[in-house]
């Protein structure tokens, strides 16, 4: 592109003309006076030449202009040409140099995967079938900037190429039938099997886009092996078939659990083992009837849904590897022995503990409603836990038959009664601990509890210079002499603030322990290494001898607890006999006699009722007949409960207080006014010594020790005593057994006996 050139500057007197500018100089300016010459027409490269000036007529003429330019921009550049590639699988983008035409000498080639935009492809990226676009870019020899053409597409083959298989499927074995589809390969095909998933063999006669399968009764992986000439081989990701053994659930129509199409073979029973596998879109829903199955696994990304108020029965072990949903749901457990775990922790809603035998968790189990204990035990096989979330509950209490021997811990604010127990002496035996009237306690805090059946002398002995020594903290009066050695529970909070009522079951008297009156809660201080009265926050303490329970409220310490015996001290009183008897008017005589007497001020009387919640409360008082409270022989005593509660189990005993107001208890004595006999057998365990107490109502009574053999080893017939002691000398299990031949009454205590 030829620019003109422009003329130049006309001269002055003094001064030349400036010289044109271009390729070829423009013409020089005219002098003054006109009779200045012209400058000469520049030479390429040269400029134009400048005009000349006169001074003293003479003429002075200018020299050359500078070099001329030639000035162009280029804007455009047409874009290079390319036809439709075939290349080997595993080839670059630098494989493609030279294919296309119509470049400019020097231009770069550059590579794309998309139109316009994007980023230049690098030459060792590896090629796939698609469209790719090229452009040129070019920059003059003597310019300053590149020029790009427009991208010209090109479409790039690789071979071979696998492409991919449709018709991947659930199936249920034996009988079934399904094709599987190769699309989008490029080369020729031979269809393999595998039933590992990793060693592959040729099908016969399989080189079609599709295959065909029927009848299989294992899982299988397919995969198409795909060829072209010197390019090689390529194989497709491998397409699997599950195949579904009954039982299995396949959701080929829907999420119900109830429709028969969903499922391998028949509905799930009782009977059948049940998985939920991952892959069907369509996931169990338990909406309409209650299930059963024998053992269920739900495996990892599977998941299953129970409706509120049905209930899926099982029968035998439960694995949750996936998702369980149980909203207002109940499973039932109903099996003899069941495991119950997975890899997640399961969340139940309402759980039913029935058929006896263990359920062995191995996770930890979550309940957000309740429990019912009916028949068996939860146990573990690794320490698992089973924990009562915020605002659940026990629907049934536990009992000898059914109760948790596992780690159980409670959130939440309400009263708890822990459903605990272990095995004493060979027998499972129910022994709970509760915590109740909970202060400084939130719905995160929670509290957790255990029952261990050991002896805990052997488990909290303090050593000292090789010793072992049992130690009690000094509490003056109320001093532990003796603990069980039986039991104890491990009862501990998260809140160290957390203050509650703790009860504790003493049904089984440990046999150091003879006299509930002397029965105490017993603490382990593990700071101090020493046993002592559970401690609490100006608390008290009460024993409910009906249900057998002794409570101490305000607690403040936790750590193990378990039954004791308090220190006592040289007895003021000696009883010789002290008897309870309904009278014909419905009232109750209290009768009892001293043989010896030391500052006896006299004798409270106390009875509780079998629904005054375990109270004694005093109801007279009998002034001691010992001058000065002193006398060494034996004085009678009378006492009738005139306004007795008609209907209920009456106990009875006897407070002595001395002249220093100092209490000591008698034994208790039984009273049941509706004409029925109430028999106490104690203790339990016992190393031998039993003491029958029945109402002291005159009957006659035959009593029968029977062995778990069913041989009678001892007998007593007509016995109208109300207190009669045995004496067992064998170690086992009897039943004692006890009949009133007038009124055909029996009733049966079993008693353990040990070494």
């Amino acid at each position: 592109v030829i620019i003109a050139g422009t003329d130049g500057d006309a001269s002055t007197a003094t001064s030349s003309g400036k010289g044109g500018n271009s390729l070829n100089g423009g013409i020089g300016g005219a002098a003054v006076p006109s009779t200045g010459g012209r400058g000469r027409n520049g030479v390429y490269p040269g400029g134009g030449g400048s005009g000349a000036f006169v001074n003293n007529n003479t003429i002075h003429e200018g020299g050359n202009g500078a070099d001329g330019k030639l000035v162009f921009t280029i804007t455009y550049i047409d874009a290079p040409t390319a036809s439709s590639q075939t290349r080997c699988i595993g080839s670059k983008i630098s494989d493609l140099a030279g294919v296309t035409s119509n470049t400019i000498s020097g231009a770069t080639i550059k590579w794309y995967d998309q139109a316009s935009g994007g980023t230049e492809l690098p030459a060792a990226t590896i090629l796939s079938t698609k469209t790719y676009y090229v452009s040129q870019t070019w920059r003059a020899p003597e310019g300053d900037k590149d020029v790009e053409s427009d991208r010209t597409a090109v479409v790039v083959t690789v071979t071979p190429t696998p492409g991919s298989i449709s018709g991947a499927a659930v199936v249920c074995t034996g009988t079934n039938s399904t094709t599987l589809t190769l699309s989008g390969n490029i080369g020729t095909v031979q269809w393999q099997s595998s039933t590992n998933g990793t060693d592959y063999t040729n099908i016969p006669n399989a080189t079609h886009l599709s295959y065909p399968f029927t009848n299989l009764t294992t899982t299988t992986h397919y995969r198409a092996v795909v060829t072209s000439g010197s390019c090689g081989t390529v194989n497709t990701a491998p397409a699997t078939i599950i195949v579904k053994q009954p039982g299995s659930w396949i959701g080929a129509v829907n999420t119900d659990w109830n429709n028969a199409g969903n499922w391998c073979g028949s509905m799930p029973t009782s009977t059948t083992n049940v998985t939920i596998p991952s892959e069907p879109g369509n996931q169990p829903f338990i909406g309409n009837a209650d299930v059963s199955v024998r053992s269920l696994t739900i495996a990892p990304g599977a998941r299953l849904e129970i409706n509120s108020n049905k209930n899926l029965n099982v029968f035998g072990n439960w694995f949750n590897n996936g998702t369980f949903i149980a909203n207002a749901g109940t499973v039932s457990f109903k099996g003899a022995t069941q495991l119950i775990g997975g890899t997640n922790v399961t969340t139940f809603n309402d759980v039913s503990i029935e058929g006896g035998g263990s359920k062995i968790i191995s996770k930890n189990i979550e309940v957000n409603g309740s429990v019912s204990f009916t028949s068996g035990y939860i146990t573990s096989n690794n320490s698992s836990t089973l924990i009562f979330n915020a605002g659940s509950r026990i629907a049934k209490d536990a009992n000898d038959a059914s109760f948790a021997k596992v780690l159980v811990i409670k959130y939440g604010t309400t009263d708890f009664e822990f459903p605990v127990g272990g095995s004493i002496n060979g027998v499972n035996r129910y022994r709970p601990i509760a915590v109740s009237n909970l202060k400084n306690t939130s719905a995160t805090d929670y509290f957790k509890a255990q029952h261990i059946a050991e002896n805990p002398l052997a488990a909290f002995e303090y050593f000292a210079a090789g010793n072992s020594l049992l130690i009690f903290k000094d509490e003056s009066t109320q001093t532990l002499t003796d603990i069980s050695n039986l039991e104890f529970w491990n009862l501990s909070r998260s809140n160290t603030t957390s203050i509650a009522d703790v009860t504790m079951d003493f049904s089984i008297y440990p046999t150091t322990i003879e006299k509930s009156q002397f029965l105490r809660m017993a603490h382990y201080d593990v700071n101090e290494f020493s046993w002592e009265n559970a401690p609490s926050a100006a608390g008290s303490r009460s024993c409910d001898f009906v249900k057998k329970k002794l409570t101490v409220t305000n607690v403040n310490n936790f750590s193990p607890f378990t039954s004791a015996e308090i220190k006592l001290a040289a007895l003021p009183v000696t009883l010789s006999s002290f008897t309870a008897k309904p009278t014909p008017d419905n009232k109750v005589s209290l009768n009892w006699v001293t043989s010896s007497e030391i500052v006896n001020k006299g004798f409270r009387i106390e009875r509780q009722a079998g629904n005054e919640n375990g109270k004694f409360e005093q109801i007279g008082f009998v002034a001691s007949k010992a001058v000065g409270g002193n006398s060494q022989t034996a004085l009678y005593y009378n006492f009738i409960d005139a306004s007795p509660r008609s209907g209920s189990t009456l106990f009875y005993r006897l407070a002595q207080e001395d002249l220093n107001r100092k209490l000591t208890y008698s034994e208790v004595r039984v009273v049941k006014l509706n004409g029925q006999s109430v028999t106490m057998v104690f203790p339990n365990p016992s190393t031998g010594a039993v003491n029958i107490s029945r109402t002291a109502d005159g009957k006659k009574v035959n009593i029968q020790v029977i062995d778990m053999s069913g041989r009678m080893v001892q007998q007593f017939t007509n016995i109208t005593d109300s207190n009669l002691k045995l004496n067992i000398s064998k170690p086992g299990v009897y039943n004692i057994k006890i009949t009133y031949p007038e009124t055909s009454e029996q009733s049966v205590q079993r008693i353990v006996i040990e070494n």
